[in-house]
């Protein structure tokens, strides 16, 4: 009965062991990276946002027994409203398996379509993703992360988040700042007042005690005449005023 019970307790602790082998998580040296990091996409008129970008797994991120499920989402805020196209890396020995339970059983694999089958898991490798996202209706900034799983011992699930882009309208990747408003003024139209001097010395003739204008006496018409000429742009000009006469 003592027996029994010890070999209960070391078959416990060598599972336990396992679990803790299996489930072990990644230094910051070996994690999957992206390109373009980071990444800024705007949505188009119809609000949809078209993600490019490759993913970069390092060597011996999985083991040869088992598969990596990389699913892009798109959050906004803390909250998750759109899940993409997942990728879906096989290793060698992880990938016959399930050959064999689509042979034998005739099992349908859920990430049909969306697998890349790994030839060596000793190597890095380098993989393309595009997608279309469509952002929900009022929201013009959102976030896009990829939840990465592995599931070798059966239990791991969500073992990292790899920020992949950042999703925002036009008008808001305008720098916002302060700036002095100034009001337009008008500026005013005066017309400047004209200023005219007109100037004619006419020598006259005048009778003995009479001071009436006599054209006919001497050169008085004359006179008179050139004073007239002179005096002709001040007079004729529609735009002046006459102020002051001097005689």
């Amino acid at each position: 009965m003592k027996h029994s019970i010890k070999h209960s307790y070391f078959f416990s602790a060598t599972a336990f062991l396992t679990l803790l082998t299996a489930c072990a998580t990644h230094t910051d040296d070996n994690v999957i990276t992206t390109t373009p990091s980071p990444c800024v996409i705007a949505p188009d008129t119809a609000n949809r946002a078209q993600l490019n970008m490759a993913f970069r797994v390092p060597a011996h991120y999985i083991s040869r027994r088992s598969r990596l499920v990389i699913t892009p989402q798109l959050l906004v805020g803390d909250t998750m409203t759109a899940e993409c196209r997942p990728v879906a890396l096989y290793s060698p020995i992880y990938n016959k398996k399930m050959e064999r339970q689509r042979v034998l059983r005739g099992y349908y694999d859920p990430y049909e379509g969306h697998i890349i089958k790994v030839a060596d898991v000793s190597q890095p490798m380098q993989f393309d993703y595009n997608e279309s996202v469509q952002l929900p209706d009022g929201v013009d900034a959102a976030r896009m992360v990829a939840v990465v799983s592995i599931d070798g011992c059966g239990e791991c699930t969500g073992i990292d988040t790899i920020p992949l882009a950042t999703i925002t309208t036009p008008a808001t990747l305008i720098d916002t700042r302060k700036q002095l408003q100034l009001a337009w003024i008008e500026p005013e139209f005066k017309i400047r007042p004209k200023k005219m001097e007109g100037k004619g010395v006419a020598n006259l003739q005048f009778a003995i005690n009479s001071h009436d204008i006599n054209l006919g006496l001497g050169r008085n018409r004359s006179e008179l005449e050139q004073m007239e000429a002179k005096l002709a742009p001040v007079l004729n000009d529609t735009l002046a005023t006459l102020t002051s006469l001097r005689i």
